[in-house]
């Protein structure tokens, strides 16, 4: 019969569903995300397992950066003076914020 292949894995597509038991959605058709070896599709990723960015409070979907302790979209994780993005540069923390060194 029809199978998937998906992740290294070959699958029945009976078993390629989100794993969240609420939703069992079939993968196949539908965008899925893994995280820590489960699958979910991306409604059930974002609603329950997504962090919230530190800055903007939106579901961090994609890459993720963790600084500080704390989460952020690669693009909020910024100068809180000049709003600089930090990419792999440098900073320092005053009073729990970042800031650039220039």
């Amino acid at each position: 019969g029809p199978f998937i292949t998906a992740l290294g894995q070959i699958w029945c597509p009976e078993h390629f569903v989100c794993v969240n038991p609420q939703c069992r959605r079939h993968l196949q058709d539908i965008g899925f995300v893994e995280e820590k070896g489960q699958l979910y599709c991306e409604y059930c990723f974002e609603r329950f397992i997504a962090p919230p960015c530190n800055k903007c409070n939106q579901k961090i979907k994609g890459d993720c950066l963790n600084a500080i302790g704390k989460h952020y979209h690669p693009e909020c994780f910024n100068c809180a003076y000049c709003g600089k993005l930090f990419g792999n540069s440098p900073f320092f923390l005053e009073e729990g914020l970042p800031y650039c060194e220039a």
